[in-house]
């Protein structure tokens, strides 16, 4: 998923009265944050699918299955509630969002300074650069 059909798709949500991305991002930051999750994920197994979101080039996709194995299964169930959906639907939403988010936040192979801040002061300035330039 490009930048471009995440923030789309985050604006249709919105005016559905649900945000999505404001929801995966409280998400993220609920789980120690972007570098927390990168680790989390590396550990169990999907070494090579944050390798290809840090780096340049295509983007791996991860599965909602994937994702559900390494996720806490009360925090998928907030999300899921708060998305408006059940729990392998708001592992599918983590799963179009997060190759996008952390790719976002990453330059020549590692997050960047930036990705150390909270995720809604990064994906502010990020898309801020997106919009502008």
């Amino acid at each position: 998923m490009s930048v471009f059909t995440a923030l789309l798709e985050a604006f249709i949500s919105k005016r559905k009265g649900i945000d999505y991305l404001s929801a995966v991002t409280e998400f993220v930051e609920s789980h120690g944050g972007v570098q927390e999750l990168v680790s989390n994920m590396t550990k169990n197994g999907l070494q090579a699918t944050v390798a290809s979101w840090l780096n340049d080039g295509d983007n791996l996709p991860v599965s909602a299955e994937q994702i559900m194995s390494f996720t806490d299964s009360d925090a998928l169930k907030n999300l899921a509630e708060k998305c408006g959906m059940d729990i392998p639907a708001a592992a599918g939403l983590l799963s179009r969002y997060l190759p996008v988010i952390i790719d976002s936040l990453s330059e020549q192979g590692t997050l960047k300074k930036s990705a150390t801040n909270d995720l809604i002061t990064s994906g502010q300035a990020i898309l801020k650069g997106k919009l502008s330039g």
